[in-house]
């Protein structure tokens, strides 16, 4: 029989042979249970060589289970590293939501805090709403302090009704062409206090200029007074410096235009007639004009010198001893005084030699009648100088300076030649002087046929 089961991929060659079965072994095309045993196997193929395989895989395995036990122990450690790290860090996050929990509850709290004081807020808003819309209507009054830390520009117009204002600047710029002072005065009534400059000096006395109302003018003084005063009394009076001053008023030897401030009547004044007098204890003394000197008053003891319609006057003070401590001052005087009779004497002497002249001319005149000549009429010509020419027209046809009497300007007569020049191809009289002041009356009498 032949075995049709067993292949040599289940049983290897050589490792069953015939002489190791039993008879019988095989029945039915099968080999009987417990027939086959280990130790009928080769040597390579018996229970001490499996043995010794398995013991080396087992030697294996356990070299692995060893290996897995250390890395299982390994993991393990770590295991419990984690859960410690877990378990810590759990305690921290734990930690840190309790005092989120507790921020939370403390910033309702604030939230709630901050609701109160927005509604606190929102209410203030509304009042100050409230206010501001009846400061700008001017129903409701504007009160407590205000510091500005910018610019302020106010569009409208700027009212302080207060006491006082504090300007704490370097320098103010005001566009307005006027600066008005006690604008608050009532039209109908007058300024009841002084109203000006005052000027803080610190140590020294301030200076005030402006109008004083217990003297009815402008001063210009040192005072004492404080800023809040009504009235500004001088310590001294300030000196003033200008190129010019005019001075425009209705005065007289009773009130000067430039004088003493307590002396009224003692002083310089002017009319408008070009002459500058001079006055004394209301008493006129002495006047300048365009022609010198002129001495108007005339004292008890004095004497009297006139020469062409000039008066000089020489004071002859009675007393010795005022004679005798003012000898130097009264030789001096003396010697103008003569210089000024000499020129009067020629001025006379010029005055009488025209005098001569104008004889002369009438008895030449008287004569030319006499043998039947043309009667020439004596003529007058008024003009009025405007104060931009020296040229005047006679006012009728004149040959030469014969026929020319009298010139004169505002009554003073003038010289020929001297003073003026006729230009007779235009019946002209010129002067010497380039022009005439404005409002001078000139007058030409001349003999007209």
């Amino acid at each position: 029989m032949s075995l049709t089961r067993v292949t040599t991929s289940v049983i290897s060659s050589n490792v069953i042979t015939s002489d190791l079965l039993q008879n019988s072994i095989i029945q039915a095309r099968h080999i009987q249970p417990g027939t086959i045993t280990t130790d009928l196997f080769e040597e390579s193929a018996n229970a001490v060589a499996v043995e010794i395989r398995v013991n080396a895989n087992l030697d294996i395995v356990q070299s692995n289970v060893n290996t897995l036990t250390t890395g299982v122990n390994t993991v393990t450690d770590n295991v419990d590293a984690v859960q410690t790290n877990v378990y810590a860090n759990f305690t921290t996050v734990t930690g840190y939501i309790d005092d989120v929990q507790d921020n939370v509850v403390a910033a309702e709290a604030n939230v709630a805090v901050n609701v109160t004081n927005i509604n606190q807020v929102s209410s203030n808003i509304e009042i100050v709403s409230s206010n501001l819309n009846g400061v700008i209507d001017g129903s409701v009054p504007f009160t407590g302090p205000v510091t500005m830390q910018d610019t302020l520009t106010v569009q409208g117009n700027l009212i302080v009704v207060g006491a006082q204002v504090d300007l704490g600047i370097g320098s103010a710029q005001i566009d307005d062409a006027t600066l008005l002072l006690a604008a608050n005065t009532p039209a109908d009534q007058g300024l009841p206090v002084d109203s000006g400059i005052l000027i803080n000096r610190g140590a020294n006395a301030n200076v005030f200029f402006g109008f004083a109302t217990y003297g009815d003018h402008i001063d210009f003084i040192f005072t004492d007074a404080p800023a809040d005063n009504t009235a500004h009394f001088p310590i001294a009076y300030i000196d003033v410096h200008a190129n010019s001053f005019g001075s425009d008023a209705t005065h007289s030897a009773e009130f000067v235009g430039f004088g003493h401030a307590n002396e009224s009547n003692t002083g310089m004044y002017f009319l408008e007639d070009g002459v500058v007098r001079f006055s004394a204890n209301a008493f006129q003394s002495t006047n300048v004009t365009s022609r010198g000197l002129e001495a108007n008053a005339v004292y008890s003891s004095g004497i009297e010198l006139r020469a062409n319609d000039y008066v000089t006057y020489f004071r002859l003070n009675s007393n010795l001893d005022v004679v005798s401590s003012n000898v130097e001052s009264v030789s001096i005087n003396l010697q103008a005084n003569v210089t000024q009779i000499t020129a009067n004497l020629n001025s006379t002497t010029d005055n009488i030699n025209t005098i001569t002249d104008n004889v002369n001319i009438v008895q030449d005149n008287v004569t030319a009648l006499t043998g039947g000549a043309t009667l020439l009429v004596p003529f007058t010509n008024v003009n009025s100088a405007l104060g931009t020419s020296n040229v005047f027209f006679i006012g009728t046809d004149c040959a030469n300076d014969s026929n020319v009497l009298v010139v004169t300007l505002d009554g003073i007569r003038q010289h020929p030649t001297i003073d003026w020049i006729g230009n007779y191809s235009n019946d002209t009289v010129q002067f010497v002087d380039a022009t005439i002041p404005s409002g001078t009356t000139v007058s030409i009498t001349s003999l007209a046929p």
